[in-house]
């Protein structure tokens, strides 16, 4: 019987039919000061931002949600680095507002009643007037991936949206050097201490960027407000969608070149992807075979990096090549986020699916003609060939005993005189 792994358990969110995905609301906690009562509790955010992730299909059921927020404290740490730029504040039950699925119809409800635990997390409370702050909003996206990671080995998700709730005023226009160069203006560290806290910062968005990229799918203002010489700005939601930048395949990712051919076996053929190698940049997570022929649909499923090996019986091999498809969900090991589960049934991984008909291999014959039925197979004997190979060997035995007893017969025969009656002659003495 065919070594198969059946999908016993439960399986997670990630590794399911419907893609989910990890939704991360994240709070500029240094906005400008007209914005400032925003973060307070009593505020109408939170019911906005529930709405416009409802309105916009962001959160659904079995989906994850990650409460963030970010600016940057040169004052902090004696600015020496990012550990306090991206924090998860605690809601009013004391646990951190990370990796929660709380209900679809007001997913911030969980801290309406907390909502000033964004600003004291950041400390805009205690800092005073002029101080070395600043939101660095250049910077958000890729300090709040490896913020976020999930710890939990259960914390995956298929997708990763970052939903920005920011005046998004860019203190160098979007540059990491005038971003920089704003904050240490207002700053008494040393120049070699400002020149190591830009060169990591400058060393992390790379080796973000070389793995992800960042695509804004969605903004819409909840608020304006207007610097003292009039010029308006707006109080915003940004929606940022993060992407991998490799594209998976399976053929490369599990080192296969094309599906594997029906071996025969007792009762049919076997289908093997039993040891799959694994390119070290994803973790093998699930995989699923589904075999199609006629009316007749399997599918069988492995979990935790294990192969398939499947056997198809004659009725379903036979009526006509049966179509297979393998699915393959793998972790990306990017070494940051960690937590992005890529899934075949999205439509951004086309790669993770191949399909195709399969085709018997040309069995082994006798003498290269006859068939071994399975009425002449012995249990003991796993495989196809090595039983032709018995029976070969086992028929040329006895052929050859049978051709020398008849040879030994023939010429016992040819040897031996037999008088006939006629050369037999009778006198009387």
């Amino acid at each position: 019987m065919a070594a198969l792994w059946l999908c016993a358990l439960p399986v997670h969110g990630q590794l399911s039919h419907e893609p989910n995905r990890h939704i991360v609301v994240l709070i500029d906690a240094d906005p400008a000061i007209t914005y400032r009562h925003l973060l307070d509790n009593g505020s109408s955010l939170p019911a906005q931002i529930s709405t416009f992730l409802k309105d916009h299909g962001l959160y659904k059921e079995g989906d994850f949600l990650t409460v963030a927020s970010y600016s940057f404290n040169l004052a902090e740490n004696g600015g020496r680095n990012f550990n306090t730029f991206v924090t998860i504040p605690k809601g009013f039950d004391g646990k951190p507002l990370a990796w929660i699925q709380p209900k679809r119809s007001n997913p911030l409800g969980v801290m309406a009643t907390d909502w000033a635990s964004i600003s004291d997390g950041q400390h805009i409370a205690k800092q005073p007037a002029g101080a070395a702050r600043g939101s660095l909003n250049s910077m958000r996206l890729f300090f709040t991936m490896k913020a976020v990671s999930g710890a939990d080995p259960n914390h995956e998700a298929n997708s990763l949206y970052i939903v920005t709730i920011s005046d998004d005023l860019h203190q160098g226009n979007d540059n990491i050097a005038g971003e920089f160069r704003t904050l240490f203006s207002i700053s008494d560290m040393s120049k070699p201490s400002k020149t190591k806290l830009e060169n990591e910062a400058r060393r992390f968005s790379g080796e973000v960027k070389r793995n992800f990229s960042f695509i804004d799918s969605d903004t819409k203002v909840i608020a304006t407000g207007a610097f003292t010489n009039g010029t308006a700005f707006p109080y915003q939601i940004k929606v940022t969608e993060v992407r991998p930048t490799r594209e998976p395949s399976i053929q490369n990712i599990l080192h296969l070149p094309a599906m594997p051919e029906l071996k025969r076996v007792r009762g049919g053929y076997s289908l093997n992807i039993k040891d799959p190698q694994v390119d070290s940049t994803y973790t093998l997570e699930k995989l699923e075979l589904t075999l199609v022929s006629g009316r007749d649909t399997t599918t069988h499923t492995a979990l935790g990096g294990k192969g398939l090996e499947v056997t198809i019986p004659f009725s379903m091999a036979s009526a006509r090549q049966p179509e297979a498809t393998l699915r393959a969900w793998v972790r990306l090991n990017d070494g940051i986020y960690n937590s992005l589960v890529l899934s075949p049934y999205s439509d951004d991984n086309p790669g993770l699916v191949m399909s195709q008909r399969l085709m018997p291999r040309e069995e082994a014959k006798i003498f290269g003609v006859l068939k071994v039925s399975d009425a002449f197979w012995p249990p003991f004997i796993k495989s196809y060939d090595t039983l032709v190979t018995i029976y070969t060997i086992l028929l040329t035995f006895i052929l050859t005993i049978a051709i020398l007893v008849f040879g030994y017969i023939a010429l016992k025969k040819i040897g031996t005189y037999e008088p006939k009656d006629k050369d037999i002659r009778l006198r009387h003495l």
